[in-house]
């Protein structure tokens, strides 16, 4: 049995949108020839949604290494969305880029993810401004440049 992250608890609590009820994570391990699935679901608006992300990695004849990966939405056992996506090396980091659609159906779902962006938006811009206006890490920021 695979152990639940809670994502929406005491330490992440600023990092979960306020409009989401419930936040947990965990990974499933694939069996051989099966590719592990990270799943994350989430209570928004009341309605429950699932996340499932595989990765795989795989060469091409000339050499090159790459990593894709398949990102789906579920609600209940109906698949809403499929993203394919490839991981993008630059120097500095590595970013997820997505490559295509293979499932998308519309719905009332869309506007609970819009209303999850506008929420998403407006709590970073009150936690930049609390951390802004944070004097002990002000205080220590400037002793550590002391």
């Amino acid at each position: 049995m695979q152990k639940k992250n809670r994502l929406k608890d005491k330490q992440n609590r600023d990092y979960v949108s306020s409009i989401v009820t419930r936040a947990t994570a965990r990974k499933d391990e694939g069996n051989i020839g099966e590719r592990d699935k990270e799943i994350t679901e989430i209570t928004l608006n009341g309605k429950d949604y699932m996340f499932v992300f595989q990765e795989s990695s795989f060469s091409t004849p000339d050499g090159e290494y790459h990593t894709h990966g398949l990102l789906e939405l579920f609600s209940g056992d109906r698949k809403l969305l499929a993203i394919n996506a490839s991981l993008e090396y630059s120097r500095f980091l590595s970013e997820w880029k997505p490559f295509g659609i293979e499932a998308f159906i519309d719905g009332d779902w869309i506007e609970d993810f819009r209303a999850l962006k506008k929420v998403k938006q407006k709590d970073e811009r009150e936690r930049a401004l609390k951390e802004a206006e944070d004097s002990d890490r002000t205080a220590k920021l400037k002793k550590d440049f002391e």
